[in-house]
């Protein structure tokens, strides 16, 4: 696979249910030798949103999403200024769909940095140093579901809630 050992890629992602997904992402943003952006679709980075970062140690893109939700949430949602479907604004749907295929982008390019501090190692250091700094965070998993549950409670609530009145 061009510049990159695909067991390198397997110790960054360390989940074999995903490692072929990202080894084809991989192969597509690197295609020429030169690293470019291509649109990859991802139905967990779109789900998962500020999870999916997390989760794949990307902290400052997380933080950086979770401010641009926060600004595009605040925005104007009556249909003389933005469109709307049903009650969801089409900015901020429009920002889940960028999320699911740029997201891997940025997975890909943390790979990178990781693999270039780690070309120095000798192989078998160098793979568990990609383990260990690549991977994924599991915790983000648990704090993805209790937010998800206590939002979609809170959702339930208000529902009965204006049932109510």
């Amino acid at each position: 696979m061009g510049l990159f050992n695909t067991e390198d890629i397997k110790a960054y992602i360390d989940k074999p249910k995903s490692e072929d997904y990202y080894i084809k992402a991989f192969e597509k943003y690197n295609l020429t030798g030169v690293d470019q952006f291509k649109w990859n679709w991802s139905w967990w980075s779109f789900f998962g949103g500020v999870f999916f970062l997390l989760y794949r140690k990307l902290y400052i893109e997380a933080l950086i999403f979770f401010i641009i939700l926060t600004i595009v949430g605040q925005l104007p949602t009556s249909i003389d200024q933005i469109p709307v479907i049903g009650e969801i604004d089409i900015v901020y749907f429009l920002t889940w769909i960028a999320s699911g295929g740029i997201f891997p982008y940025f997975v890909y390019r943390r790979f990178r940095k990781i693999k270039n501090e780690t070309d120095n190692y000798i192989e078998d250091k160098r793979i568990d140093k990609i383990r260990e700094l690549g991977g994924v965070n599991n915790w983000a998993l648990v704090i993805g579901f209790i937010f998800s549950a206590l939002s979609i409670s809170f959702g339930i609530y208000v529902l009965f809630i204006s049932m109510n009145v």
